[in-house]
This record gives C-alpha cells, structure tokens and sequence, in this order.
C-alpha cells in the first residue's frame, strides 16, 4: 500500500512558513486594491467626482474637445432632457478661490431653482494685472473661446435653453465674465458680477460687440474701499455706452469668499430678466452665391415672433420673418426690426452692421 503524502498547508511550496503567508497576504493587499480601483473606473466615467454633501448629484469634471480646455458641471437630480434648462456660466478668481470652491457656492442654488451649473478653468481671473496689458487680453480672449467651448460641449449632451443662458463673474472672474459676456450678446441672455475687479484697459475692442438691451448686473458693497472703487468704475464704464445696467451698492462686501447672499441676488436677477426683459436679438450672414453687398437677417426672440417689420437704414424694409436685403453701396447701416410677440407686445431692436 503507497503511504499518503501529507499535503502541504499552502500547496507545494517548500519556502519557510513565514514567507508563504507573507506572500500571501501581499498577493490579497494587491488583489483588494485592483479590484477597489476597477470599481471607481466603472461608477466613474472617464474622470473622478467630487461630492458635495449638501445636494444629491456628484460635480462632475470634464474637458472640452475643442481646446481642451478643463470645467465642472453640477446637474440637479431632477433634470429632465425633455424640458430645456437654464445654464449658468460662474466665472473664479484668483487664489484661494477656483472652480471647485465657485461651483459648490452654487450648487443649492442650482438644486432648488433647477438650472444646469458650469465652472471652466480661467487664466485671466488667476493673478493681478500683469505689466503688460496685452497679454492680459489675450488671455481674456483665450478664455472666451474656452467658455463658448464648454458651452457648445453642454449642449451636446444635454438639453439648453439656448435663450436662458447667463453668465457671473466674482471679484477677478468679473473680467472674464464681462469680457466674454459682452462680446457674445447673442449667447448670453444677461450678464452679472459680483465684488467685480476692473480696468478697462483691459476691455479693448469690446465696445462695438456690446448689445444695449443685454442686462447687466453689478453688485458690491459701496463701503469696501476696494471693490467699492472698483465697481463704481465699472458701473461708470458701463453707463457710459449706454448699457444697460442694474446696479445693487447692498453687497455683503466679502472679498474672500463668495457669499450665498449675493448669489441668490443674482439668481433673483436672472429670474427677472427671464419674466421682464424678452431677449430680441439680430442675426445677419450672407446667403450661398450671393453678391458681397447682400445678406439675410434673422430674429431669435425669447418669445414666438408673429409679426415683422425691418428697416435696413437705406430707406428700405421689409415685413418678412428673414428677409434677403441686397444695400446700395458698402458702409454701415442701422438695422432695425420691431416684432409683435404672442401676447400682443411689439418689442424693437437696433444693430448696427457693416457691409460687406
């Protein structure tokens, strides 16, 4: 009869008792953390979450294509791609503030008031004004095309209002916010700052993008002797190119954190222009194969447009939805158009253009 080998306790290993449960325990550490990291690459999409312990959904990151440019998206829990959101851009400053710190300011806004929340990565909101001012405006231009980057990636994925789009900026995010805000009437409904730095130096070549009926808001606290001078500049600024402005001195006047007093001023702002001040705006391009003096114009209106009637400042009109106008000479000329909405009220626009 063969004797019965006695089995080993750890398979056929002959390596001393120790070794064996040392490599094994090394072998279970590793196995555990391969499996803890499979399980956050599978709940997590790409990139790591941040979680907020005072709303429901996660603040997910993400990089625009175009740039590849970085931001934060906050979706509230009851977002629904049937319906079309609002989208608030929010615009950091400099340190120790950023998008993470900006996004989670708003957040339970975002959460109680239901719209779509989004925190790019700026770099002419990082520092104070270099010496030279136009690299400053670089990097504000820089910035702008970053913003309208994640914008247009937002909306790839989800359902925007395209009509209901606003941005913020606080203290030195105040820069990019104007910058870009004012220089894309036709994507920013309004525009709102909050504690804002200013120079406006830095806002050169914006004045003949700037839309007169775009609302602006611009709230600090008129005692801080900092932000205080500063938005009175800007307000100056603003109303001297005949903007139009809303101005609130009654800011808390933290200049080092946001402050969730002021945002729900600014939301109360945006709900405001939403009910009281319909967005009008005039769009013009040149149709395929025409002549360089000829374009078409459009209206995008906040509101069903059902009547129309366009002056095209050469004693022209036309009282079509978008007319083809082909102008005398080239030159510029003051377009207007008056529409009736679907409540009975006419609302009137002017845009000047340049022909061809």
């Amino acid at each position: 009869m063969m004797r019965k080998l006695r089995r080993l306790p750890y398979g056929d290993d002959h390596r001393p008792l120790f070794m064996r449960k040392l490599h094994i325990m090394r072998t279970t550490c590793i196995r555990i953390a391969l499996l803890s990291v499979s399980a956050l690459l599978l709940t997590t999409p790409g990139c790591l979450r941040y979680i907020d312990p005072d709303v429901p959904e996660p603040i997910r990151p993400f990089k625009e294509p175009e740039f590849g440019g970085e931001y934060l998206l906050y979706r509230p829990f009851g977002y629904d791609r049937t319906q079309a959101w609002p989208l608030v851009v929010v615009c950091h400053s400099a340190f120790p503030d950023s998008p993470n710190r900006q996004i989670r300011a708003w957040t339970e806004l975002a959460e109680s008031k239901g719209f779509l929340l989004l925190a790019p990565s700026l770099e002419s909101s990082r520092r104070d004004w270099p010496e030279n001012i136009h690299q400053q405006i670089a990097e504000q231009l820089a910035d702008q095309k970053h913003i309208l980057a994640c914008i247009r990636h937002v909306e790839a994925g989800h359902n925007v209002s395209k009509d209901r789009i606003m941005i913020h900026g606080w203290g030195g995010g105040a820069i990019p916010a104007l910058y870009t805000g004012l220089k894309t009437p036709d994507t920013f409904r309004a525009v709102a700052v909050t504690q804002p730095k200013f120079n406006e130096a830095a806002f050169a070549g914006v004045v003949e993008y700037l839309d007169p009926y775009q609302p602006i808001h611009v709230n600090y606290d008129v005692g801080d002797v900092i932000t205080g001078r500063n938005a009175g500049r800007c307000v100056t600024w603003l109303r001297g190119l005949n903007a139009r402005v809303l101005e609130d001195a009654a800011g808390t006047g933290r200049r080092f954190e946001p402050n969730p007093d002021d945002n729900r001023k600014v939301i109360a702002f945006f709900e405001n222009v939403i009910r009281n001040y319909p967005w009008v705006f005039i769009r013009s391009y040149p149709p395929k194969n025409a002549s360089p003096l000829t374009l078409q114009f459009k209206v995008r209106s906040s509101r069903p447009a059902m009547r129309f009637w366009w002056q095209f400042g050469d004693e022209d009109g036309s009282p079509v939805a978008e007319p083809i106008h082909t102008f005398p000479a080239p030159g510029a000329y003051p377009i207007t158009v008056t529409i009736e909405d679907d409540q009975g009220d006419t609302h009137t626009r002017s845009r000047t253009i340049r022909v061809p």
